[in-house]
């Protein structure tokens, strides 16, 4: 393969939004899944052991599916429900 293969390969496809390609790639109730294991407060260690990624891609998902709007930010929720 050449270079050029290489990067075809790795551009999304055309309208494929992340949270698509991590269901396809986990399984249709995947986000669910995460959602209901870091609402619960498992450990990012844990959630990716789960799904079979590190902790550091655990949290990078968990900061793509926030930024989606996807999944709530369990440290801001707790700030919301301190007021």
């Amino acid at each position: 393969m050449d270079e050029r293969t290489i990067a075809i390969q790795v551009v999304a496809r055309p309208g494929s939004t992340f949270d698509d390609r991590f269901c396809e790639r986990y399984g249709a109730d995947a986000i669910a899944i995460f959602q209901e294991l870091y609402q619960n407060g498992t450990k990012m260690a844990a959630i990716g052991s789960y799904f079979g990624f590190s902790r550091k891609d655990a949290k990078k998902v968990r900061d793509r599916l926030i930024r989606s709007g996807v999944l709530e930010d369990r440290r801001l929720v707790e700030l919301l429900r301190r007021d």
